[in-house]
């Protein structure tokens, strides 16, 4: 009867250090999707260009990557940037990226290291636009909050 009693603590603890493991996986598995965001590209009226991009925090600690991949562009350079304000009407640039080289098959892809928190650009309020040489827009992706 002593044996059983002395276990309960046991079994007791190992229950709690299992849901406390538990815990911290779902706060890291929380954590890493914060540090990283897949925006849709969608061409505008009148385009083809379509594509993704994935932000995510780093490399460094005042740093994040936005890399860019599109397919439908007409072959040559796209600049991209991040503008303030979100799609279909974009406003001022605030971080430009760099720029896209498609190749004869409409595809390219191009990261870029931007300064500054991630945050700063994931509040709904920023999308990420690619452009044909003349800036003329082909392609526009709200970032998500």
């Amino acid at each position: 009867m002593q044996l059983m009693a002395a276990r309960r603590p046991f079994r007791r603890g190992a229950i709690v250090a299992l849901f406390l493991v538990a815990v911290l996986i779902v706060a890291c598995q929380a954590q890493a999707a914060a540090n990283e965001i897949t925006v849709p590209i969608s061409p505008v009226a009148g385009q083809q260009a379509h594509g993704t991009a994935v932000l995510k925090s780093g490399p460094g600690t005042n740093q994040y990557t936005v890399t860019v991949t599109m397919e439908g562009l007409s072959p040559g350079q796209h600049p991209e940037h991040i503008h303030l304000g979100a799609c279909p009407n974009p406003k001022a640039i605030v971080v430009p990226l760099a720029t896209l080289n498609a190749g004869a098959d409409g595809k390219a892809s191009a990261t870029t290291t931007a300064k500054g928190q991630l945050s700063s650009v994931t509040d709904g309020q920023h999308s990420i636009n690619v452009h044909q040489a003349n800036l003329a827009q082909v392609a526009c992706g709200t970032i998500p909050k």
